[in-house]
């Protein structure tokens, strides 16, 4: 005989006019009828049932677990942050709680979570369009979107009605980034700024600023340059994290003017360092602040501005420094698969979708004609017979025959 589960444990049986497993929590008792209120979760098999049971017991015994009945998407979004928490990075969850504070629960978090429709979801969409941009709208509709599966996962839903919405469509933005006599301007007035070495390895590798933030000495072997962690800003404080994706994690071979001017700020560090006495915070960062500490994005951002506005080039953000390098990588004819290596791209493809525009002016000016292949290639090929350049042999027997 099976044994009975104790009170708060929950139901599990075979449903079988659905073929479904079904798992049933109790939620609570209405107050006047004494009715008991109830959620039931379904898998196609017990296994599966049992587990989004234990999921629901889990939210109950921690108080997050709320009756659908009168759960609001605002109170929803709390709980579906909460589960987030333990999934993403301190980063990743205050930019969901900053956006959904912002753009989704102001025009949405009133409504109940089983009375949201498509038409909602969509009149947010065209409102953030409209009045923020289609780059905010379509970050809102993702995050709306994740809430809504969420709640579809734990049977809370039976749908997630944000699919029948369609995104915004974005219009391609210029892509900027500067040309070599910009980016030469620019070194030439950061000359004997603190933080010239690290503007100078930014254009010199593309890094991410978070990147450049979270190096470290430890993280620099002879020519090879490390990527292991970033700083983010969480809370309106520095964080060190790991990189978002495993891609992320990278080696960068560096030059050696590059390394020249790590040089020149290891000099500076240590200078810092000793300057701080027991002020000093040993993070051993290459780029922290003056006592050893982590920057704030925000602080390189100030700089950024600062000296760019101050020396007549064109008004470029940090993260374009990203794209000067990839196009000055690409017109120097660097592999597009190495490129996305050292961006730190999943994968070339998204190297290829960026820098479409780029790489398309690369073919049409790689395009050459049969005679001036041939002539290339005589210039500088190896007769197998006489050990000498193609072009020689070729010109001195053209010369025999015409005497």
């Amino acid at each position: 005989m099976p044994k009975k589960r104790a009170n708060g444990e929950g139901t599990l049986h075979f449903r079988a006019d659905r073929n479904l497993w079904e798992a049933t929590i109790t939620l609570s008792r209405h107050p006047g009828t004494g009715k008991l209120k109830r959620r039931s979760v379904y898998g196609k098999t017990q296994k599966e049932a049992q587990a989004k049971l234990n999921v629901l017991k889990k939210a109950q015994a921690e108080g997050t677990l709320r009756s659908p009945d009168r759960t609001t998407v605002a109170q929803w979004a709390e709980e579906y942050l909460e589960n987030a928490a333990g999934r993403v990075k301190a980063g990743t969850l205050q930019s969901y709680r900053m956006n959904l504070n912002l753009y989704v629960l102001p025009a949405l978090g009133n409504i109940r979570l089983d009375k949201l429709t498509a038409r909602d979801v969509a009149g947010m969409i065209n409102d953030l369009a409209r009045e923020k941009g289609v780059r905010t709208s379509q970050y809102a509709r993702t995050l709306i979107s994740m809430m809504l599966n969420y709640a579809v996962s734990l049977d809370v839903l039976p749908r997630n009605v944000a699919r029948n919405t369609r995104p915004p469509k974005s219009t391609r933005q210029e892509m900027l980034f500067w040309q070599p006599h910009e980016v030469r301007t620019f070194l030439t007035a950061i000359d004997g700024h603190r933080l010239e070495p690290f503007f100078r390895l930014a254009l010199a590798t593309g890094m991410r600023k978070s990147e450049l933030l979270g190096l470290r000495w430890a993280d620099l072997n002879r020519q090879t340059l490390s990527v292991r962690q970033t700083v983010v800003r969480v809370a309106y404080e520095p964080k060190i994290e790991t990189p978002k994706t495993n891609a992320g994690v990278r080696d960068l071979m560096l030059d050696a003017p590059t390394l020249g001017w790590l040089e020149v700020r290891r000099a500076a560090y240590l200078a810092e360092r000793e300057a701080a006495g027991e002020s000093w915070a040993e993070h051993d960062l290459m780029f922290g602040d003056k006592e050893g500490r982590p920057l704030m994005p925000w602080r390189i951002d100030h700089y950024w501005r600062a000296l760019r506005d101050g020396c007549g080039v064109k008004q470029i953000r940090f993260h374009d420094i990203r794209h000067t390098y990839a196009t000055l990588a690409i017109a120097s004819g660097m592999d597009v698969r190495m490129l996305a290596e050292r961006l730190g791209h999943a994968d070339a493809s998204i190297t290829l979708r960026i820098y479409s525009h780029i790489l398309d002016s690369q073919r049409r000016r790689s395009a050459q004609s049969l005679d001036s292949l041939l002539e290339v290639a005589e210039r500088t090929a190896i007769h197998p017979a006489t050990g000498k350049n193609v072009g020689e042999f070729l010109g001195t027997g053209a010369d025999e025959k015409a005497g």
